[in-house]
């Protein structure tokens, strides 16, 4: 069952985890096989022969397969590195840290979006436990052909560089590991700043996200005594469009024209959209006579700009109101302004650009 977190982020990212934890134990077992061959021992060929069965299981856990077949491929990753750790710390002896890798299991359960809280738990605690009675069976039971008196002699060099590896391996995928949940939070944490200040249909600036900007410039304007001009766009006609063509036509008209906007506004403007098919563009340090222009601009190429929409050609014009922040204003003063200017664009034939100055 789908949970809240389970989003298409954390499995694309916890499928990239996963092939990471194939790839480690390939050529984890490669390095294996050539401390083996060092010491003389036959399963050098045995860890040199398997090593390649993980690359297929890396290649099985590519986002393109079925989940099922990446279920699989995970299942049978955790299913013969843990046999094949056991049978080296039976084989070769419990003080060179093959229980190690063991550990990295925990935290992928805890990472698996798919696997509830109390799932995860419960599954910790278990593979925990066992990783527990492991390592105290390894301290103190001495029988023969066990961990303590291993069929073959490690030399000395040899349970060095075993440990050795074990644990930088150890080290480097809790190191990658903690860049994976860093990853996922940084991810989800700008989805949600997305969705907060972004509007859905258009992408643009929603009110909140204008309303920061506005708080911004009038602290700089406070503080370096800079000002403002905004341009409020009213899209002419928008109910005939709905109404003759539907709402998904209009939908399609109100991306159409953010997107122009968002093409001939400037780096440094703020464009939003500010309700229905109203639109609000603040353009910083930048005079009336200036905004004018762009708004003119912008009126012009809208309408020369139609959308070609499932064999239908839709044309569209807009109503700009342009207004000019003065030293005694706020916001609240000069979006009357814009809306005054726009109301008359409106009412004097339409697809024009007015601005209204102000007046003491």
């Amino acid at each position: 069952m789908s949970k809240l977190y389970d989003t298409k982020y954390v499995r694309s990212a916890y499928r990239g985890l996963s092939r990471q934890a194939a790839l480690i134990t390939a050529i984890t077992v490669a390095a294996y096989s050539l401390i083996f061959f060092i010491e003389n021992n036959p399963v050098a060929g045995f860890c040199l022969s398997i090593s390649p069965i993980f690359i297929v299981i890396y290649c099985l856990m590519h986002e393109n397969k079925p989940f099922m077949i990446f279920l699989a491929s995970l299942l049978s990753l955790l299913i013969l590195m843990v046999a094949l750790l056991l049978s080296f710390i039976f084989y070769v002896g419990k003080d060179m840290g093959f229980h190690y890798p063991l550990i990295l299991i925990l935290p992928m359960i805890a990472l698996a979006g798919r696997i509830g809280g109390l799932s995860k738990w419960i599954l910790a605690i278990i593979v925990g436990s066992g990783i527990i009675l492991l390592d105290y069976y390894a301290a103190t039971h001495t029988i023969a052909i066990t961990i303590d008196n291993p069929l073959k002699s490690i030399s000395p060099v040899g349970q060095l560089m075993f440990r050795v590896l074990n644990t930088s391996i150890l080290a480097y995928s809790i190191t990658w590991l903690a860049k994976y949940y860093f990853d996922v939070i940084t991810a989800q944490q700008g989805l949600l700043i997305t969705h907060a200040t972004k509007d859905t249909l258009t992408g643009l600036n929603n009110r909140r996200k204008i309303f920061e900007s506005i708080k911004q410039l009038e602290a700089e304007r406070k503080r370096y005594n800079h000002f403002y001009s905004i341009m409020l766009c009213d899209l002419d006609q928008f109910k005939r469009i709905n109404d003759n063509y539907g709402h998904d036509f209009g939908d399609e008209v109100l991306k159409h024209v953010s997107q122009i906007f968002t093409e001939q506004a400037r780096e440094s403007d703020t464009v939003s959209r500010w309700g229905g098919e109203e639109f609000l563009i603040i353009l910083p340090n930048t005079d009336l006579s200036g905004a004018r222009l762009l708004a003119s601009r912008m009126c012009e190429i809208i309408n020369q700009s139609p959308l070609h929409i499932n064999g239908e050609t839709i044309e569209i014009s807009i109503t700009i109101g342009v207004a000019t922040l003065n030293d005694i204003e706020s916001f609240d003063n000069i979006f009357k302004r814009a809306d005054a200017a726009l109301y008359r664009g409106k009412n004097s034939g339409r697809n024009q650009a007015v601005s209204e100055q102000f007046k003491p």
